[in-house]
């Protein structure tokens, strides 16, 4: 029941307006996201970084809901990508995609797919740290 109210309460406040781009998950925690919109932006995504901080993440926003595929091309940590529709609702979890190293062959390189029009990138076991779920119900919040 506390779990509802502060989703409730959340879900409230950020309707009024947060002006931080971040997702809040069911248990109320918010990470901050970057954004990736454009084309540029989704090609490049976390490739070449070192590091991500433990509430960061990169959230990939599509036109519409369908299915997407992600690869791991020159992504330097091991990721969890959360496939989320236009509700919100989560509808593939690919948990601790392993990372690559600069200039592998295609061959070599780790995807994951799902359906959505969003993709949240974040460290690798943050699903399972934040006991996520298929099904379960995110607020996207951007500026």
């Amino acid at each position: 029941m506390n779990k509802v109210l502060i989703f409730i309460f959340i879900s409230i406040f950020c309707l009024l307006g947060c002006g931080k781009n971040e997702v809040i998950l069911p248990d109320g925690s918010a990470i901050q996201v970057e954004l990736a919109q454009t084309q540029e932006e989704t090609e490049r995504g976390l490739m070449y970084r070192e590091s991500l901080g433990e509430k960061e993440g990169m959230l990939f926003i599509f036109p519409q809901n369908d299915i997407r595929l992600f690869w791991m091309k020159n992504t330097l940590i091991d990721l969890d990508m959360i496939f989320i529709d236009s509700t919100g609702k989560i509808t593939n979890i690919a948990d601790k995609v392993p990372h690559s190293y600069i200039d592998a062959p295609e061959e070599e390189i780790a995807t994951a797919g799902g359906f959505g029009k969003y993709v949240l990138e974040v460290n690798a076991g943050f699903a399972i740290k934040h006991n996520l779920h298929q099904g379960d119900k995110l607020i996207i919040n951007v500026k």
